[in-house]
């Protein structure tokens, strides 16, 4: 497992645990992330804003918001070296 902010474009997964506080995760679930959640990313800036697509749509998530996220990914496309 790995965070959404560590992925690279492209990489399709399913998130697995929200990290963070209530609040937080009211607003991750507000846009369907929710574990279970199968996604794609699109884009990803490196310290900056992650965009990818679910079933409920494109989304675009802050890089502290991707850290909170813990995924499995379905390919090998994380970062070197995570």
């Amino acid at each position: 497992m790995t965070t959404m902010a560590n992925l690279q474009a492209g990489t399709c997964g399913l998130i697995v645990a929200l990290r963070g506080g209530a609040g937080l995760q009211h607003k991750l679930a507000d846009m369907g992330l929710n574990p279970g959640c199968r996604f794609e990313l699109i884009s990803v800036v490196p310290g900056g804003r992650v965009m990818l697509n679910t079933d409920h749509g494109r989304l675009a998530l802050g890089h502290g918001m991707a850290e909170k996220i813990l995924v499995r990914v379905k390919n090998s496309d994380i970062k070197n070296g995570q």
